[in-house]
């Protein structure tokens, strides 16, 4: 292969994958190691473990040791190819997943993985854990395959990390969205008695976490908001419940009384509102559209969150309020044009509540 084939091979195969290139890699594609060598010789690669190159002048990759380490698990296929399997040999996880997922305050000086089968590497500080591992439990975060925030924080209670440490990950996780206070306890549940607490007692296990770290309720509120409305399931109640916070108690039992019939289809308008397209502008519109019939509910609902929670969730109620304002609006300009609602006739009266008495 001519002088320049050969680098215009070598670059097109580092530029696919973070800049790095192997032996193999370039073998299978007609480039020999000798001329892997002369390249590195003039300077134009860097030789960073036996048969793994990165291209030279390249800027700097924080998560240069972490890439490593995955691709020599498996050096011979492309990162591509091994990105699209429904398990790649190997995603980082443990401590090297909090630090991609910025989680906690820990050391992640060790690279740790986990893979489905047992592999050995020479490589220096790097801890391979052997364990099963599903399509669902693995994300790409900055290209390199991770484990997810809640299967990250499960393998951190497993491996038995001091409790401090292990309560910033879940603030974290539970701030930045990543989970939900329910699935979090599920995970958690394994682990409780090995922690100090009762048997399976997930609940109790988070709720210690939680006050140790420092979250808010409000913030635990509004993260399993924005992950419970994109489940297939699910009604305001749940929103708006906690999922077992006692401030919230009487506002869920209140919704799952008295608007269960009506939330299914609205949540299922808001869902599709707020996640059925990619532009925020197409998202808004949307959201006008969907909820302007439900204008009514909506304030209803504000009604029963101000009258009913105590101490009044904050967050919470400012995005309501924000989407109400925006219902509100969109309400108003289809007046004209809709026809008023007719009166409740004797045999259908009118279901809506006149006060919020029941939720307290």
């Amino acid at each position: 292969m001519p002088r320049t084939a050969v680098a215009d091979t070598v670059a097109e195969l580092c530029a696919d994958q973070w800049g790095f290139v192997t032996t193999s890699q370039a073998r299978a594609n007609g480039v020999t190691p000798q001329q892997m060598k002369r390249l590195t010789d003039k300077g134009v690669l860097d030789r960073l473990h036996y048969g793994i190159y990165r291209m030279a002048r390249l800027p700097h990759d924080p998560h240069q040791t972490q890439r490593l380490a995955w691709i020599a698990l498996d050096p011979d296929t492309p990162a591509w190819k091994r990105l699209d399997e429904d398990v790649p040999t190997g995603v980082l996880s443990h401590r090297s997943a909090a630090d991609l997922h910025g989680l906690g305050d820990i050391d992640a000086d060790i690279t740790e993985i986990t893979a489905t089968r047992r592999i050995r590497l020479t490589l220096p500080d790097l801890r391979i854990h052997t364990a099963s591992l599903t399509h669902s439990e693995w994300v790409n975060v900055d290209g390199v395959p991770t484990t997810t925030a809640l299967r990250t924080i499960g393998d951190l209670a497993s491996s038995h990390l001091d409790g401090g440490h292990l309560a910033t990950v879940v603030r974290d996780a539970l701030e930045k969205g990543l989970t939900t206070a329910p699935a979090t306890a599920a995970t958690l549940s394994p682990h409780a008695f090995d922690y100090g607490h009762p048997l399976n007692d997930g609940a109790g296990f988070l709720s210690n976490l939680i006050a140790e770290a420092g979250i808010s309720e409000n913030v635990s509120d509004l993260a399993n908001i924005y992950q419970v409305a994109q489940a297939p399931a699910g009604s305001l109640a749940d929103l708006v419940s906690g999922h077992g916070s006692p401030h919230n108690a009487g506002v869920a039992a209140y919704f799952r009384d008295v608007y269960a019939p009506q939330t299914a289809e609205l949540n299922k308008k808001m869902r599709e509102a707020l996640f059925g397209g990619p532009q925020m502008a197409a998202t808004r519109s949307a959201l006008q559209q969907a909820l302007a019939p439900n204008a009514d509910l909506l304030r209803s609902v504000q009604n029963a969150l101000a009258s009913t929670l105590e101490p009044p969730s904050t967050n919470l109620a400012q995005a309501l309020n924000r989407i109400a304002a925006q219902t509100n609006s969109a309400s108003e300009s289809m007046t004209a044009t809709r026809k008023a609602p007719e009166a409740p006739s004797a045999d259908q009266p009118d279901s809506r509540p006149q006060s919020h008495e029941g939720a307290k």
